[in-house]
């Protein structure tokens, strides 16, 4: 509703239409609820053989008078002519009637009359005959399909025409609802306008009544300077806001780069590695493509010996040849899955064997054998044979170890996967092959699972003459590492150092260190898929720049803790 001058309140042009609408939908409602019955009674009369001429009016009053017209062959047209006909007749017959007390029969005018009066009957009577033939020959076999077919198709158009007007109505509807909102908004707009003019006639008339004399003092005003226009803006003051920026800018920057720093738990860089864990570090190894192939053509040393990727193994075996013992059985760990142990084991028993050192390779990842699946020999019997077999140790494992194919280079494969790894290692089997290994080898390299996830590494570690972390920076979590060195130093177990892998490339003496790894993937647990049997190719090939390798003694105060880290210079 819209209010008017008057004060009454006028409709809107969109509620006009949804009336409209209302009244049409209802009114051809009605007429399908007159139609729908009409229907029945004639389907029901055809049915019984009723005569069916009863019904026209019914038909008719429902179909209307045109319609049934048409349908027995009377136009609209041939019935309005014949009442026009019917009406000159009537006043031609008068007009006869008046000429015969005036005129005589013989006179032209009285026999033009008359042949105009027989013409207008005779025309009448046809077309009432042509009638009367058409409904005639209209039987109750053509007359019920005919008036059916009728009804039929009213009941038709006004479903069809209902259903339009329904949905005209109901968006007509809509519409009508959405502006009514709106007329009330802009209704109560408008009476807070007239409050406002009505407060506005008030303060003016309140002002009007103010005598500013009425204490008997003159009021006057005089021109102290003259208006000058400020030059300088008052608001916005731009030092002070751009002072407020750079300081918020810088306060945000600092907050920013202070939560990124507390939430980031990896090592930033390699001195900050040896800080945290007071471990050295014995070799740089940088991120190169993983290799596509397996077997040696995996190992960088037997590929290209004399290339600068092979620098960083090289450096590595000088770091531990340098040591203050002998270092002739070795295990090669990680702390987490993935982080490349298995190629950088491999590489280096390589680069052992070209030293002319007779060297074997002993894969102890009994879940998940990633040496085995890197020198290709996943279906044979292994360290697993050796250890749930009652056999003479010496004897299996002249049988089981396999040459690799590089001279002086031998590999005992993990064989079969047993049920029981960590029990199978604990026992006095495996310190007896290491034992005999010993006395025909000149190095011993041993490949471990995870120190994390598993607890092989501990068992190990305390039969071996130390042990090598391998680290990847960007991987593993500051908390993880630590973890991992704690539990081994607090087993009493000789933790040499770590091998860094995946490190960011640093030159030092004009040389720069590559390398390349093999890592893990794993789900649901370590060696719990037995789809992923071996370490997936995943480390990629890195560097290790010449320099100073690291090593320290172990105090005996100190449980097999790291004492001081005595730098020597590799040669």
């Amino acid at each position: 509703m819209l209010p008017s001058g008057d004060g009454k309140e006028i409709l809107d042009p969109a509620t006009k239409r949804a009336l409209y609408f209302a009244d049409e939908l209802s009114k051809i409602e009605r007429k399908r609820i007159d139609l729908q019955p009409t229907l029945a009674r004639v389907q029901t009369a055809v049915r019984n053989g009723e005569d069916l001429r009863r019904h026209w009016i019914t038909v008719a009053d429902v179909v209307g008078q045109e319609m049934m017209m048409r349908s027995f062959g009377l136009s609209p047209a041939d019935i309005q002519t014949q009442a026009s006909l019917e009406q000159t007749l009537l006043a031609d017959q008068a007009l006869l009637e008046s000429m015969r007390g005036r005129v005589g029969m013989s006179h032209p005018s009285m026999i033009a009359q008359q042949e105009k009066v027989r013409l207008a009957r005779e025309y009448l009577q046809r077309n009432q005959e042509r009638a009367a033939e058409s409904i005639s020959r209209l039987q109750n076999e053509q007359l019920g399909p005919l008036l059916v077919e009728m009804v039929r198709q009213q009941l038709r158009e006004a479903v069809e025409q209902e259903q339009s007007l329904r949905v005209q109505f109901q968006a007509a509807q809509a519409d009508a609802s959405r502006r009514t909102g709106q007329i009330a908004r802009l209704t109560m707009l408008q009476r807070e306008v007239k409050r406002l003019y009505d407060l506005s006639d008030a303060l003016v008339s309140q002002i009007a009544s103010l005598d500013l004399r009425q204490d008997g003092h003159d009021v006057r005003a005089k021109v102290t300077a003259p208006p000058v226009a400020n030059h300088r803006p008052v608001s916005p003051r731009l030092a002070f806001v751009a002072l407020v920026a750079i300081v918020s800018g810088l306060g945000i920057g600092f907050a920013a780069v202070y939560v990124l720093d507390v939430l980031d738990d990896r090592f930033r860089d390699i001195d900050d590695m040896q800080q945290q864990l007071g471990v050295p570090v014995l070799s740089l190894i940088r991120r190169l493509d993983v290799p596509e192939t397996s077997g040696l053509e995996a190992i960088q040393l037997h590929v290209a010996p004399a290339s600068t990727e092979s620098e960083a193994f090289r450096t590595l075996r000088t770091a531990l040849a340098l040591a203050d013992r002998e270092l002739n059985r070795i295990v090669v760990t990680s702390a987490e899955p993935g982080d490349g142990k298995t190629t950088i084991i491999a590489n280096l028993a390589t680069c052992y064997a070209q030293s002319n050192k007779k060297t074997l390779l002993i894969d102890a990842d009994l879940r998940r054998p990633g040496l085995t699946n890197l020198m290709q020999m996943r279906q044979q019997e292994g360290l697993s044979t050796v250890l749930r077999s009652n056999a003479h140790v010496a004897d299996l494992c002249v049988a089981l170890i396999q040459p690799t194919g590089i001279e002086r280079l031998d590999v005992l494969p993990s064989g079969p996967r047993p049920a029981n790894p960590a029990e199978l290692l604990a026992g006095p089997r495996f310190l007896e092959l290491i034992d005999w290994a010993s006395t025909v080898y000149d190095q011993i390299l041993i490949d471990s699972p995870p120190t994390l996830a598993t607890s092989d590494s501990a068992v190990i570690g305390r039969l071996v003459d130390g042990t090598i972390l391998v680290v990847q920076p960007e991987k593993n979590h500051r908390r993880a590492v630590i973890r991992a060195v704690e539990g081994l130093l607090s087993l009493r177990i000789p933790l040499l150092g770590l091998v860094v892998n995946h490190a960011k490339g640093e030159e030092r003496g004009g040389y720069y260190g590559y390398g390349y790894g093999y890592g893990y993937e794993y789900n649901g647990g370590y060696g719990n898929d037995e789809d992923d049997y071996a370490d997936d190719v995943e480390s990629e090939v890195t560097t290790a720049t010449p320099r100073d390798a690291h090593f320290h003694d172990t105090d005996p105060d100190e449980g097999g803790r790291p004492g001081r880290i005595v730098p020597r210079r590799a040669a």
